[in-house]
């Protein structure tokens, strides 16, 4: 199911996803030093989180995000799946993933498919799945000024959340989208 996403206004809070388990190597803590930056800033997001706990509990979340001074900008909604999921990605516009460890992150190609910029890691393939300054941004792992900075500038610029979302979605139409693995799959076996 593809959503389409709808025009907002230029009062629009910009609502940055984080969607993955609550694991350190997952960059979720990084990602709160970010957003406590952007909220000193007096950018105008809020940060939906949702994921099942890991090796971060929820209440150990919380509490940070408390201490932190994040609760009114971030939300902890816990694990959705299916449609429940996709309304979050429909919402959002911005994926975020500051990983440390990964290896092929899907989660990234359902952001692409729901035309969201992407902000995330040089790890693993990540590299190339995003294309750096055209669909996204990709950061050093656990630099949470490089991430706040790259964060800020698609907060402040409409226009290039909407073209870095459009390029996110032409790189998973034309490499990842379930035709396009078709067709591969068919010119291997023809050969």
């Amino acid at each position: 199911i593809i959503y389409k996403k709808k025009e907002d206004d230029k009062s629009h809070l910009v609502n940055i996803l984080f969607l993955s388990n609550l694991i350190k190597k997952k960059g979720v803590w990084n990602l709160l030093k970010a957003l406590k930056i952007l909220k000193l800033n007096k950018l105008n997001f809020d940060c939906t989180v949702i994921g099942n706990t890991g090796d971060i509990d929820k209440i150990k979340f919380q509490n940070t995000i408390d201490r932190q001074g994040l609760k009114s900008v971030v939300h902890y909604l816990g694990p959705k799946y299916g449609e429940e999921k996709a309304i979050f990605f429909l919402k959002a516009d911005i994926f975020v993933l500051p990983t440390e460890f990964e290896c092929f992150p899907l989660v990234i190609l359902e952001a692409m498919q729901h035309s969201l910029p992407i902000v995330s890691t040089i790890e693993g393939a990540i590299p190339e799945i995003v294309e750096d300054n055209s669909s996204g941004f990709l950061v050093k792992k656990n630099d949470s000024l490089e991430l706040a900075s790259k964060l800020t500038k698609l907060i402040i610029n409409k226009k290039l959340r909407t073209s870095f979302g459009k390029k996110s979605r032409l790189i998973y139409e034309n490499k990842y989208s379930l035709k396009t693995f078709e067709s591969n799959l068919i010119s291997i076996i023809k050969l």
